[in-house]
């Protein structure tokens, strides 16, 4: 039976390793089934389970565990003890349960799991970030000390490296439009912030857009001289603009001596 969106159901989730202790251990939270913020392998699994029932789950690169280098991925799985199904007259176990700054170490822990195959893996690196990503932005939705206070620079902060690091696995997976979002939400949390600056730029000229990728590195520059790598982009990108223009004046020119 496919998960419904906006249907909810509270569980606490662990990370097990192969011997049955706990690598992770989970906490308390609710989550929507149907709206992406679970593999959706897991949520036919945990829709079907009674509260109390404890399901292993497959693995996924949505909930990655840095694995040591002597061991292997297949000595870890994933856990969920069902605590109130769907429809449950059971008050929810909101996030507001949590201390804000556990969710912070929890994420910033999942967020270096991403980080570990950002080179060799990026697209699980990308779903990596992309779950880091959405549980902070549940934070800041629901979560009172993640809205105002030191909490709440906290998570923003936090959720910009993810957003940053998000964008850059796109721009090795040739992702660019996926890149170019998660910039533009960095600039919102961050304007004329270096790093997605250059990568907004970087995200421009993947997608053949020379003139707006060179008014980005163009202020790159202007703001970061000292950023010779950006520098280098932005006469690359000049050319190819200039390249284009050369192009398309020989195209008109062809068209009207005909």
């Amino acid at each position: 039976m496919a998960a419904a969106p906006g249907r909810t159901i509270a569980l606490r989730y662990t990370v097990v390793d192969g011997a049955g202790a706990s690598v992770r251990d989970g906490r308390v939270t609710q989550v929507q089934l149907g709206a992406g913020q679970l593999d959706p392998e897991w949520e036919p699994l945990l829709l079907s389970a009674q509260p109390g029932e404890t399901v292993r789950l497959p693995s996924t690169a949505a909930e990655m565990v840095r694995v040591p280098k002597a061991g292997s991925a297949a000595a870890y799985y994933h856990q969920a003890e069902v605590l109130a199904a769907p429809g449950d007259a059971a008050p929810p176990l909101g996030e507001s349960d949590v201390p804000v700054e556990e969710w912070l170490e929890d994420v910033a822990s999942q967020k270096e799991d991403a980080s570990f195959y950002i080179k060799t893996d990026p697209a699980a690196a990308v779903e990596g970030y992309v779950h880091c990503i959405a549980v902070l932005d549940r934070l800041k939705e629901h979560h009172a000390a993640a809205k105002e206070g030191p909490g709440a620079g906290a998570v923003a902060a936090l959720l910009l490296s993810c957003l940053l690091n998000a964008a850059l696995a796109s721009l090795s997976l040739k992702a660019y439009p996926d890149a170019l979002g998660y910039t533009a939400r960095c600039l919102a949390l961050a304007p004329h912030h270096e790093k997605a600056l250059y990568r907004r730029g970087a995200a421009l000229r993947g997608m053949g857009e020379y003139a707006a990728a060179e008014a980005v590195l163009r202020d790159v520059v202007e703001r970061y001289p000292e950023n010779k790598t950006a520098a280098r982009e932005l006469r690359e990108v000049e050319a190819l603009r200039v390249r284009d223009a050369q192009r398309e004046k020989a195209v008109y020119s062809r068209m009207f001596a005909s």
